[in-house]
């Protein structure tokens, strides 16, 4: 058995062929090797078998191997010594199917010559699955071989008899090949031009060239079509690809040139940012400062408005003691009354520092609270730095009360009125670029008329709003 699923040869033989009563020849692997003496008939078996079971022509170019046009086919029948004589060759195929069955494909051709006639007598070619045997003999119990009929008769139902090599030739390539005619006929001819002897030292290039060629299956059209294509679309595919590799390397240039102005753009950016969010820092500490003061302006309007409580009690009980004393007729002096009336300046003098203390902490309490709504607010400076805004703005409005000494020490006008200092207003204006702004107003004060330094710091109160986050370097 083969054990493989393509085709080999496993048996050849000849009958009645040459020097061959009935000879069998067994291949090992689908190869077959000849030993012998030289005219022992190595090269006879070759010539009688292989390619001419293919081929089928016993033409004598084709059937020996030196292509010697003067040894006819009938030779090997008659040898010069028969008067009549029917012969055989074959040649034996197995392989193993899908299912592990064992397929047999027999092939030959039977011969018969006779003296004095030209050519052969007859000749005739099988194709059967059967092997040459017992159940398919090619010959007699007496030996004799088989004639046309009787070979036709033994593979009724179980092979085919063809009379043309052609015929022939068509149904081994179907049951062995499957090449085609075409490249069946190519393989045929390049088998009989590499079985030529010595074949190194007469080699024709050309004609082996020729040879190989022709037994190359043909191409597919399809095949030709699509290369023929591509060779069209190969120009355009080099132009599309010039065009893509000038555009990468344009968009590589532009890449370097961008990310140096990138990186330019976005320290530029950076450094704003920075800038601002320092800014925002510091408002932040200064806010945290005001914060802090006003907790503690806070306390001390606690404490003021505590001390004022006092302070107007003392009044009230120094005004009942002063008019019980005005009454009493042993205190009408005018040292008692002198005393009195320093005492009682005095407890104004404090009731107004305490009064003008806690208008500065109410107005920096109001400060601080305009403060913290703007910094919080949609304009405030972090938000309008990261919308690109950068004018200035004044971010914080302190007012001061102020009592400005008289050079003099003094200052003394009629109705016994006499003052040592003014009452002057300072304002105090922060930005938030850093520059801080200040202003002063001094009236006669209240000894002259008492709404003068009050009068200042209502109009300012009434201003701040106005002011207070406006650019101080575009003045309305």
């Amino acid at each position: 058995m083969s054990g493989t699923t393509r085709w080999q040869p496993t048996r050849c033989g000849l009958l009645n062929l040459y020097r061959y009563d009935d000879e069998v020849f067994r291949f090992a692997g689908g190869r077959l090797l000849l030993r012998g003496n030289n005219g022992c008939g190595k090269t006879r078996v070759l010539a009688l078998t292989l390619p001419f079971l293919f081929d089928g022509v016993v033409s004598p170019a084709r059937v020996e191997p030196d292509g010697d046009r003067n040894r006819r086919f009938e030779w090997h029948l008659l040898m010069d010594r028969y008067h009549e004589r029917t012969g055989y060759t074959w040649l034996e195929f197995e392989r193993t199917d899908d299912s592990g069955a064992t397929e047999v494909c027999t092939i030959g051709c039977g011969l018969r010559a006779l003296a004095g006639h030209q050519g052969l007598r007859a000749k005739w070619y099988f194709v059967t699955p059967q092997r040459v045997g017992p159940e398919f003999a090619l010959k007699r119990d007496d030996g004799t071989p088989w004639n046309r009929e009787q070979c036709k008769e033994a593979l009724d139902g179980r092979g085919m008899l063809y009379d043309t090599a052609e015929a022939y030739r068509h149904a081994v390539d179907d049951a062995l090949f499957g090449l085609g005619a075409h490249r069946y006929r190519s393989l045929v001819d390049l088998l009989i031009e590499l079985r030529r002897p010595q074949l190194s030292r007469t080699l024709d290039e050309q004609r082996l060239t020729a040879a190989l060629a022709d037994a190359l299956p043909p191409i597919d059209p399809g095949v030709i079509a699509e290369v023929a294509e591509n060779f069209q679309a190969l120009e355009a595919d080099r132009e599309e690809l010039r065009a893509a590799c000038e555009a990468h390397e344009a968009v590589i240039a532009f890449q370097r040139v961008y990310r140096d102005y990138l990186a330019v753009r976005a320290r530029v950016l950076a450094d704003r940012v920075r800038r601002e969010h320092t800014g925002y820092d510091e408002a932040q500490r200064r806010l945290n400062a005001a914060t802090e003061r006003m907790e503690a302006a806070r306390a001390r309007l606690v404490a003021i408005a505590g001390e004022q409580a006092r302070v107007a009690e003392e009044r009230q009980a120094a005004r009942g003691e002063e008019e019980a004393l005005r009454a009493s007729d042993t205190m009408r002096s005018a040292a008692a009354l002198a005393r009195l009336r320093d005492e009682c300046e005095r407890v104004a003098g404090q009731a107004a520092a305490d009064r003008a203390a806690a208008e500065q902490a109410g107005a920096e309490t109001a400060a601080w609270e305009r403060r913290r709504r703007e910094s919080a607010g949609p304009d405030s400076r972090l938000n309008r730095a990261t919308r690109g805004d950068t004018r200035m703005e004044v971010t914080e409005l302190a007012v001061y009360s102020v009592d400005l000494p008289i050079a003099e020490g003094s200052y003394d006008w009629s109705g016994e009125n006499s003052y040592e200092a003014f009452e002057a207003t300072v304002v105090r204006l922060e930005t938030d670029e850093g520059p801080t702004g200040w202003g002063e107003v001094a009236t006669l004060g209240s000894s002259y008329l008492p709404a003068y330094p009050r009068g200042a710091r209502a109009g300012i109160e009434e201003l701040a709003g106005t002011v207070l986050g406006s650019d101080p370097t575009q003045p309305a």
